[in-house]
């Protein structure tokens, strides 16, 4: 069943549309982005986090740079989960 309805969302992005079928309750998601702030945003591994203020010393998967402040997420209302479908440029971590 999830397969089948992570297939179904990426047919939907894959024709440039807006929405996509949450993975968790097949709900109708709605597009969005995520600005980051001050620094690059990154994903840390939880065995690695120190807290909010090393966060910019720490190594970790970039998500935005200087070009893309950004990322593009579906938010997901009926529960409240929300997606995040990117590449990480592994010569960014």
């Amino acid at each position: 069943m999830l397969l089948q309805e992570r297939k179904k969302s990426l047919k939907l992005m894959e024709k440039g549309g807006n929405k996509m079928v949450c993975p968790f309750c097949s709900a109708e998601m709605e597009k969005g982005v995520i600005h980051s702030d001050r620094y690059a945003m990154k994903w840390i591994a939880e065995k690695d986090d120190m807290g909010g203020f090393f966060a910019p010393f720490m190594k970790g998967k970039k998500l935005t740079n200087l070009e893309k402040d950004y990322v593009d997420a579906f938010y997901c209302e009926a529960c409240g989960k929300i997606v995040i479908d990117l590449k990480v440029d592994e010569s960014n971590s």
